[in-house]
């Protein structure tokens, strides 16, 4: 069945050629099938960790790179479950500065509210974190923790103060909560804004016994 999809999807490509979702430019010969070699290189990469609220956190860019913000618009809404496998990668790629010993480290990503997920389909923080863990040889445990009501996007709350009471209390414990026990723990997610979502999910994690938190992102957005 993998093997006809590919061949079906070949033959679309050479009938409706894609475009690349940055530059609305036909694509031919570059290495993905949705963004040109030459936008992938004007992404600018960031080189060292940002502190946020005290605690490091890793990105692979800022949000306001107008290439990465495009990725991250189309994998989540425009379907294009794709686009994770380049994103974790990346995300993969960033975090290799970190001394991470596989054998105590877990990958946890940020849950999305189950209503949510189903109308999107995935979540998209997860479909990253299984190709970053696959990439670092690090398992991910996606029932860890879970949303358990629905909040406000963040990106749509301008005071630091309304974000954090946004997200107060919206993560739970998931039925593999146990995975976290004495373990490091790398969580990811697409966008961090003000940081008051990662700590809402540190605090569960802890609560479980997660050893160390390490944070890893997509894109800062936001000025820090």
């Amino acid at each position: 069945m993998e093997t006809v999809r590919r061949i079906w999807a070949a033959i679309l490509d050479v009938i409706f050629p894609p475009l690349c979702v940055s530059c609305r430019k036909y694509i031919d010969g570059d290495k993905w099938n949705f963004i040109c070699d030459r936008c992938l290189e004007k992404i600018i990469t960031e080189r060292y960790p940002r502190i946020i609220n005290g605690k490091n956190v890793s990105a692979v860019a800022d949000y306001r790179d107008p290439v990465i913000r495009q990725l991250i618009h189309c994998l989540k809404y425009r379907n294009m479950e794709s686009i994770s496998k380049l994103l974790g990668e990346m995300l993969a790629e960033r975090l290799k500065h970190i001394v991470i010993e596989a054998e105590s480290t877990i990958i946890v990503p940020i849950p999305l509210h189950k209503r949510k997920e189903r109308q999107r389909g995935y979540n998209q923080a997860e479909l990253i974190a299984i190709v970053a863990g696959k990439s670092l040889c690090l398992p991910v445990a996606s029932e860890s923790i879970l949303r358990i009501r629905p909040n406000n996007p963040q990106s749509e709350i301008p005071d630091l103060k309304e974000k954090a009471a946004n997200v107060k209390g919206i993560f739970g414990p998931g039925p593999d909560i146990k995975a976290v026990l004495g373990k490091n723990v790398v969580i990811m997610d697409d966008i961090l804004t003000s940081g008051a979502t990662m700590a809402e999910v540190v605090k569960i994690l802890k609560k479980g016994g997660a050893k160390k938190c390490i944070r890893a992102v997509i894109a800062m957005a936001g000025r820090h």
